[in-house]
């Protein structure tokens, strides 16, 4: 159920441009780098949503924690050896399938969690640069950083990092939605509904 990395969900058959910018280099003065905080736990239960995007409910329901193979293959492979606490909350409206507005909060046990958590975000923070193109945000002022982007036609995500935690905020909607954004840049205006949910998510690490 948890929203899937980018390394996965883009290069397996993201539409969009490849022309996008490319990543910053290490050291680049562009890099936001981790705070101080070593966060332990995520809230009991779910945010509350005080800006609930696309008619889903403000109410969450918090699932068990569950990591997609193709994205544990990532984590194993930019991360190896990581381990860290999950939780997963997924946000609907009432007797309908779509839309789904999903958070997937981890944090990154242990001495090394917050460069473990640094070295994944810019991984795919890179490749998100590189295959999304024009349907790739960068959102500075969220956490230590984050990243939007648009992908599949139907599917948002926005990804942050906030020292020792990353966290991914996902949307699937229906086809009918989508037709309403605008053609040439559908992602930006879509960014401010996304940035709410995760400052909601942001406040309940403890």
């Amino acid at each position: 159920m948890a929203g899937a990395s980018l390394l996965v969900l883009l290069a397996a058959g993201c539409q969009a441009g490849a022309g996008g910018a490319s990543p910053q280099p290490a050291g680049s003065s562009a890099v936001v780098r981790p705070s101080a905080v070593a966060w332990q736990r995520f809230t009991d239960g779910c945010p509350t949503l005080t800006a609930p995007p696309y008619g889903v409910g403000a109410k969450g329901k918090r699932y068990p924690p569950y990591v997609a193979p193709g994205d544990q293959t990532v984590l194993d492979r930019v991360v190896p050896g990581a381990s860290f606490d999950q939780a997963y909350c997924s946000y609907k409206i009432a007797g309908s399938d779509l839309p789904i507005v999903s958070a997937d909060v981890r944090i990154f046990r242990g001495a090394n969690g917050a460069s473990q958590v640094d070295t994944l975000f810019q991984s795919e923070n890179a490749a998100a640069k590189r295959l999304a193109g024009p349907d790739y945000a960068d959102v500075p002022q969220l956490g230590d950083g984050a990243f939007a982007t648009f992908y599949f036609e139907t599917h948002l995500q926005l990804t942050a990092r906030s020292s020792n935690a990353y966290i991914r905020v996902a949307v699937s909607l229906d086809p009918e939605t989508v037709k309403s954004f605008d053609v040439l840049q559908p992602l930006p205006p879509q960014v401010p509904a996304l940035s709410a949910v995760m400052t909601d998510v942001l406040a309940e690490l403890r």
